[in-house]
């Protein structure tokens, strides 16, 4: 239900985002009022189906998996999402590839301060810092190669 709740409404509301940051402020309204309403729509129509469905929405109890295999489908996972959102926007593979591992090595980091003892909320702003910075100095040193 998540997913869809973020999902569906995201696209025309970062559009009405883009569209306020460039004073088109009608076409960003609109795109606005379209993104509630489907959110709205969506929230509304999943919580009548899972009333009437009677949808038991208690976590499931987790499964007992070793820290190595629970930390390789971790690292799985995390390349498959950073691949898969770079496909997304037509990425080169090279490209993609690259995405791939930076999401891997910024969850792994991130998920090793949680796992010794920092909040999840300090340890994801730490693995974004991280990513950003990695990112930041490849743009600068390929900018600087580019350069005659």
């Amino acid at each position: 239900m998540s997913s869809v709740l973020f999902l569906v409404p995201g696209f025309p509301l970062g559009t009405a985002l883009l569209d306020l940051l460039e004073h088109q402020t009608v076409a960003a309204f609109s795109r606005f009022a379209y993104g509630i309403m489907m959110f709205l729509a969506a929230t509304f129509g999943l919580s009548i189906i899972v009333g009437i469905v009677r949808i038991d929405l208690s976590p499931p109890p987790p499964i007992e998996l070793g820290y190595s295999l629970t930390l390789l489908l971790k690292e799985v996972a995390s390349f498959v999402g950073g691949y898969g959102f770079a496909l997304l926007f037509n990425s080169p593979a090279r490209t993609a590839l690259a995405v791939g591992l930076l999401a891997l090595a910024a969850n792994e980091f991130r998920l090793m301060l949680f796992d010794a003892g920092m909040a999840l909320a300090p340890a994801t702003f730490f693995g974004a810092l991280a990513i950003g910075l990695v990112l930041c100095s490849w743009t600068i040193d390929s900018t600087f190669h580019a350069l005659p």
